[in-house]
């Protein structure tokens, strides 16, 4: 029986040095716009790495990426 989840066996969901700076800076409450600023990527950019993290951690939207995150200890 194969699961096709992100935490198979337990394990961490793999997050990029880049998707975990944006973690961070959802969970400072920063906005697209401030975090593009903070990060010099673009706004498309930071949409792009928030879309992945929730594909990722299976998050519907932005406080089920930090609830999800805090669970996990990524924050």
């Amino acid at each position: 029986m194969s699961s096709k989840g992100t935490f198979d066996n337990g394990l961490q969901p793999k997050l990029t040095r880049r998707e975990t700076e944006v973690l961070q800076a959802i969970a400072e409450e920063l906005t697209t716009q401030q975090i593009s600023e903070k990060l010099f990527i673009s706004p498309k950019t930071v949409e792009t790495h928030r879309m992945n993290i929730m594909s990722k951690l299976g998050a519907k939207n932005s406080v089920g990426i930090i609830k999800i995150a805090m669970e996990k200890e990524l924050l």
